[in-house]
């Protein structure tokens, strides 16, 4: 059984990434961006279930470029089975994530917002923890999908469900609590999380042509224009469990 490792993305760069076909090779922002996916590449809710493997060699932080984490050994198994597909693939941007990011807020404490007070250190604290408990990576990813929720499972057997009417509700993950809605868009998947301090954040799930693929988006909303991007551009690869 494959060691899964922990791992939480580096933010504070200032690059921005639209994604290359390369995935170590980031795109200057002036560049016109990747196509949305064609209608054929839209697929039903219940082909996002079953279980995917993180794919570390072209899984990226979306500031730089960079791989999220050291490429795989070759020596090292999948999880729990074989990978389906392969091969570098040039990802096309999910709807509402163009080269720009995710938008900007002035919401909450955020600098120059008119805000005379400074918040708590404490909060401060919770607000970074929530950051790094929500981009943390997921190696292995069991999804169910429902008539009317979806469920995820991370590779700590942590499980949580959200109703895919765009309702709105709370979580936990470790010991940070944030709220949730999620629903479907045109054969997205798309989750939008809050928390305090103005914290916010986007996810957006969906699959290559031929359905071996997910791709998992995810911003955090930047606090000023000029604030760097957080997030990453995910691959996971289908696993085939006989």
């Amino acid at each position: 059984m494959r060691l899964l490792r922990r791992v939480v993305v580096s933010a504070g760069l200032f690059s921005l990434f639209v994604w290359a076909p390369h995935p170590t090779a980031a795109v200057q922002s002036d560049q016109v961006a990747p196509e949305a996916p064609p209608p054929s590449f839209v697929h039903p809710p219940e082909l996002f279930g079953g279980l995917w493997d993180y794919n570390s060699e072209e899984s990226v932080n979306a500031a730089t470029g960079r791989p999220e984490q050291s490429p795989r050994s070759a020596t090292q198994p999948g999880a729990g089975g074989q990978r389906a597909g392969g091969g570098v693939t040039r990802v096309p941007l999910p709807r509402g994530m163009g080269p720009a990011g995710s938008g900007t807020t002035r919401d909450g404490w955020n600098a120059g917002s008119g805000n005379r007070y400074a918040p708590p250190p404490q909060l401060l604290r919770e607000n970074r923890d929530l950051s790094r408990d929500l981009l943390e990576i997921p190696e292995a990813l069991t999804i169910r999908v429902a008539n009317d929720r979806v469920t995820f499972i991370d590779d700590l057997n942590r499980e949580r469900t959200y109703p895919t009417d765009g309702s709105r509700h709370k979580y936990q993950l470790a010991a940070s609590r944030f709220n949730a809605k999620l629903l479907w868009d045109e054969g997205q998947l798309r989750k939008e999380i809050d928390g305090g301090l103005g914290f916010k954040m986007t996810e957006i799930y969906f699959l290559s042509a031929d359905g071996q693929r997910l791709f998992v988006f995810l911003r955090v909303t930047k606090t000023r224009p000029d604030g760097p991007t957080i997030g990453a551009n995910r691959v996971y690869d289908r696993v085939s469990v006989e």
